[in-house]
């Protein structure tokens, strides 16, 4: 906790910071500081600076080596205490895109519980649909939408889980160049949801010729695609891919 900190304090933010609100957060230590009475403090933004301290463009971005006046200020703060952090300093509060605001809390279908549920269970049901097409008298005789809605919906949940998990496992903050506002494996990812969606329309269209005269297996096979697609849907509006 800040307010428990007696020790002298070098903070410094980039002012194009993506990842941190450099301006409110400093705005936050200060408050802290000014209501504890804390006097050993420094609170420095640096421009044309990003998360790290490397010199951007865009906040995006990473330049090589460190934003200039970077490693001269800390070695220059540390070798000057105790009278480098006394009286306090602190820099103006750098402008941001937008400011912070509490989060709302998650609804319940947003819980992590609900999500692991739905993503195994559209696992659970399209993995069905294709492990039963091994029996032949269970196939549908209009195979192609569905063959299509499968393997949207594969990419689309192996596609989005990876890119999630590298932007949680690395905190990367660049990934190319952008296309209408997206990057380009988002942007791919959302054209294959959307194909998964049109898929899915001409499943449940043509719902009454292919179930004509289906057998027992065909129908629940037939079953098990629209709910996998379905939750699908669901998925992709939570995660994003569907959204303009």
């Amino acid at each position: 906790m800040l307010n428990r900190i007696t020790q002298p304090v070098l903070a410094i933010w980039g002012d194009q910071d993506r990842l941190t609100p450099p301006g409110d957060s400093l705005r936050g230590f200060q408050t802290v500081f000014e209501q504890v009475g804390k006097t050993n403090y420094t609170l420095r933004t640096l421009p044309n600076a990003q998360h790290a301290g490397q010199p951007t463009t865009d906040g995006f971005d990473k330049l090589p080596g460190l934003s200039p006046g970077y490693g001269e200020l800390m070695g220059d703060w540390v070798n000057g205490l105790p009278g480098s952090a006394t009286p306090p300093t602190t820099d103006r509060p750098a402008e941001q895109w937008h400011s912070v605001q509490a989060l709302a809390p998650a609804a319940w279908w947003e819980s992590t519980a609900v999500q692991l549920t739905l993503l195994f269970g559209m696992i659970l049901a399209l993995g069905g649909y294709a492990f039963t097409g091994m029996v032949k008298s269970w196939r549908l005789p209009d195979r192609l939408p569905a063959r299509v809605l499968l393997c949207a919906t594969a990419v689309g949940i192996v596609g989005t889980v990876v890119q999630l998990g590298y932007i949680l496992t690395t905190r990367a903050t660049s990934f190319g160049p952008l296309l209408f506002g997206r990057t380009l494996p988002w942007l791919a990812l959302q054209l294959i949801a959307l194909g998964a969606v049109v898929a899915l329309g001409f499943v449940l269209a043509r719902a009454r010729h292919t179930l004509a005269g289906a057998s027992v297996g065909a129908r629940t096979r037939w079953t098990l695609l629209v709910c996998g697609g379905t939750g699908f849907v669901f998925w992709a509006l939570y995660w994003g891919l569907l959204l303009p």
